[in-house]
């Protein structure tokens, strides 16, 4: 009889590509699969709505890490099934880091109204686009164009006749539809963008914490345009 030899498993080496897989739609709707979770509050000041802004983005980062799935990054197919399997555990490596730096910041808060930019752009630039700025300002401008869903709503608020009518379409917006237009902004933007392998999931967070941000500061101002007392801000 002729001896079997054992069979050495084969070695299985990844050239990681330089870009993300990530599928924009996928990632977004795992980061926020329905409406923002709580009433933005804008009572208390810029300063707060900043740090409140930058605890949604480590609460929903720590979401991330906690349940990685390769789900969030696409469909799995033979070709992709090992590539995409490495991102997912090498984003959540860099959401860690990032969630890191945040609580930091939260731990030690700056009395400054531009704590969420002074804190997450830095990082972004070297986690999302691998130190490309021209990258970065591309993806701001396109979220911007994206975005432009706030300012109509805020044109529609101020048409509206009374105080009561304004705070009423305010609070429906908030819970009814600025997930769905957040999610569909940010996809489009991310759809546009060249990521940086391992760094979507941190820069679709951001992009939807931009929004919330954009959100929180645009009700001041409706409230300001309106003329209703801070007392009954929310």
């Amino acid at each position: 009889m002729r001896r079997l030899e054992s069979v050495e498993p084969a070695e299985v080496v990844l050239q990681k590509p330089y870009v993300s897989l990530f599928s924009p739609h996928c990632i977004v709707v795992a980061l926020l699969p329905n409406h923002f979770p709580t009433r933005i509050d804008v009572s208390r000041g810029y300063h707060a709505m900043q740090m409140d802004t930058l605890r949604w983005l480590g609460t929903t980062l720590q979401g991330f890490v906690d349940r990685p799935s390769t789900s969030a990054g696409g469909i799995l197919n033979a070709d992709n099934q090992l590539l995409l399997t490495q991102e997912v555990r090498d984003s959540v490596h860099v959401a860690r880091y990032v969630i890191g730096i945040i609580d930091r910041t939260l731990a030690s808060p700056k009395p400054s109204c531009t704590a969420l930019h002074d804190v997450m752009v830095p990082v972004l630039c070297g986690t999302s686009f691998a130190g490309s700025e021209d990258d970065m300002i591309e993806f701001f401008i396109a979220l911007e164009r994206a975005a432009d869903f706030l300012q109509q709503t805020r044109r529609h608020v101020l048409s509206l006749l009374s105080k009561t009518a304004a705070k009423r379409h305010i609070y429906r917006f908030e819970r009814q539809e600025l997930g769905r237009h957040a999610r569909t902004a940010v996809t489009q933007s991310l759809a546009r963008t060249r990521i940086f392998y391992g760094g979507a999931p941190v820069l679709a967070a951001f992009a939807l914490a931009m929004i919330r941000q954009a959100w929180a500061e645009l009700k001041v101002d409706i409230y300001r345009q309106i003329g209703l007392a801070t007392y009954a801000w929310q």
